[in-house]
């Protein structure tokens, strides 16, 4: 299965020089929904959930992600230009996803999960 090609967007490919999935070959780089994939075209689509994004050189991007997923993953890019799209796009993702938690803190505590929520004391009632 592969993922659909934005129009008006050109290809980007990246190889993996560390982490989990390195090694292996050239991938196809895609980023939506907050995830960086990483696609061989009709074989596998590897999804990446980045909390962190570092410019190691001018085609290199390291990726630091949950420790229940990849771990640190280094991709390095054809060109500089590449490298700059994906980074900004990340960057992207990152501030979209800070907008919807913040949006989503920003309200009331409501529905409230528990009676310490309820009482307003904000910590744990353990009916003492």
């Amino acid at each position: 299965m592969s993922l659909p090609i934005r129009p008006g967007k050109a290809e980007i490919w990246a190889t993996v020089s560390e982490g989990y999935i390195a090694g292996r070959n050239r991938y196809l780089v895609r980023i939506e929904r907050g995830y960086l994939f990483l696609e061989e075209p009709g074989k596998h689509i590897i999804d990446i959930k980045p909390e962190k994004i570092l410019r190691t050189s001018i085609v290199t991007l390291q990726l630091d992600t949950p420790w229940w997923h990849y771990g640190k993953v280094t991709l390095t890019l054809d060109s500089t230009s590449d490298a700059d799209m994906v980074e900004k796009d990340v960057k992207r993702s990152f501030d979209a996803e800070m907008e919807q938690t913040e949006d989503s803190l920003s309200g009331d505590r409501s529905p409230l999960c528990c009676s310490a929520c309820i009482s307003g004391r904000g910590g744990a009632d353990l009916g003492t």
